[in-house]
């Protein structure tokens, strides 16, 4: 009798052994690129990471391009189950070598997203590849999917108010080296036209800003950037379109200049046009620089 309990003892002991072990070999498609920076000589970059959920972590990565470029990067999942935190890390470092252009994240099915491009003199992220903006740094804390499509919708159209704190609270948890790195004076959100925070009852910018200045220590500024033109929609627009769109759209009230780092809040970052066109009229006003937060990345991005 005793054999037999030692036995199933055993027995449950190397199940849990290889259950612990072996979710550490699930393979993360969720991964999104926090902020990264290069060292002095180019020789290695630090990749700051994340989950787009609250959901799960990460214990570290293979580069399935064996070290040459262009580096194809798989993430996995800690040890002792989906949300378990043992050995979780959000920073991982990359050796590069001089000739190294691109780095992918995995994705399902085998696929493969590109995440950071390197041209001739520096390093950028897709979107700062493409074009110059007027702030000066941002991020996001979640990718467009559908799932954080149809969670911003019912906070935007359905009164979801509450969401703003968890929002804030994971920006904080996911973001907050990033942002205590910047160091604003201040959080300022993009500011919506008077009809239509009439029409809505709130700004969810600014809801987001102030639950993210609670969570952060930082002083939160509704009122010294408005938004004086009620512009189209952007949804479908291009990105000239956008920024036509956005001329003359922002002022800054008084022309005392209050702050001199500012970080802007939003809830969908698509090309930057919106961050640009707050920044230039911060910068215009006497604003050193400018950062923004936003919700999500969608597909201009």
């Amino acid at each position: 009798m005793k054999k037999r309990i030692i036995a199933v003892i055993v027995i449950l002991a190397v199940l849990v052994a290889l259950f612990f072990i072996g979710t550490g070999f699930q393979k993360r498609m969720d991964v999104v690129l926090v902020d990264y920076s290069v060292s002095e000589d180019g020789t290695e970059i630090t990749l700051d990471v994340g989950i787009p959920t609250s959901i799960g972590y990460i214990r570290g990565f293979k580069d399935n391009g064996s070290g040459v470029k262009p580096h194809y990067l798989t993430f996995f999942s800690t040890f002792g189950g989906i949300n378990s935190p043992i050995g979780a890390e959000h920073s991982f470092q990359l050796e590069l070598t001089s000739d190294d252009t691109e780095i992918y994240f995995n994705r399902p099915e085998g696929g493969y997203e590109l995440i950071l491009v390197k041209d001739e003199e520096t390093e950028y992220c897709s979107d700062c590849s493409r074009q110059k903006h007027v702030y000066d740094q941002a991020c996001a804390l979640y990718e467009y999917s559908k799932n954080v499509k149809e969670s911003i919708y019912r906070f935007k159209y359905y009164n979801k108010q509450e969401y703003a704190g968890i929002y804030a609270k994971q920006m904080a948890d996911r973001c907050g080296r990033m942002i205590r790195m910047w160091s604003p004076d201040v959080i300022i959100p993009v500011p919506i036209h008077i009809s239509k925070y009439k029409e809505r009852g709130f700004n969810q910018a600014g809801l987001i800003a102030q639950a993210l200045g609670r969570a952060m220590q930082i002083p939160v500024d509704e009122e010294y950037l408005v938004r004086i033109v009620k512009t189209q929609p952007m949804k479908e627009l291009s990105n000239r379109e956008r920024i036509k769109n956005l001329q003359n759209a922002f002022q800054v009230r008084g022309k005392v200049v209050r702050y001199r780092k500012v970080l802007i809040v939003d809830d969908i970052y698509t090309t930057g046009a919106t961050f640009d066109a707050c920044a230039a009229v911060l910068k215009d006003a006497g604003v050193s620089q400018v950062y923004g937060i936003s919700l999500c990345v969608g597909d201009g991005f």
